[in-house]
């Protein structure tokens, strides 16, 4: 059982990385940031909410998962971003036929591909971290 925590945890300090990367490298980045998001289909009309809300909530899910009481709340907003992050893409590449490129200050050569499967592992992570924390809830003296 004490195994079974210790990967839990490091599940979650791994999510608390890659959400904390993700936001701090569009805030040093910021103005390569805001001129991607300001020529990209569909959030060109309205670029300041994704250009803010984007590095802002994903610094925030990286604190959530640092407080554990927030943690659950943390795998639903993951969950949720990366499902509607997934939606966008398909709609703006496969439906609508647009291509653009993607953003990355480093990666030069990443591929949709590539940002689909990060996407869909953390929305597979995040799922199953909600059923183990549930079932913990459940299993839980308290709740008897």
């Amino acid at each position: 059982m004490k195994i079974r925590r210790i990967v839990i945890d490091v599940v979650y300090f791994l999510l608390m990385l890659y959400f904390f990367y993700e936001g701090i490298q569009k805030v040093a980045y910021f103005k390569l940031y805001s001129f991607w998001v300001g020529h990209v289909p569909l959030l060109k009309h309205f670029p300041l909410i994704p250009m803010y809300a984007i590095p802002i909530g994903e610094l925030l899910l990286a604190v959530f998962f640092m407080i554990s009481s927030r943690r659950t709340w943390a795998l639903y907003g993951a969950l949720a971003g990366n499902l509607v992050f997934i939606l966008y893409i398909i709609w703006t590449v496969l439906i609508k036929g647009f291509f653009f490129p993607l953003y990355h200050p480093w990666w030069s050569h990443e591929s949709w591909f590539q940002k689909l499967l990060i996407a869909l592992l953390l929305i597979w992570v995040s799922f199953v971290l909600i059923l183990v924390e549930n079932k913990k809830l459940r299993n839980s003296p308290a709740s008897s």
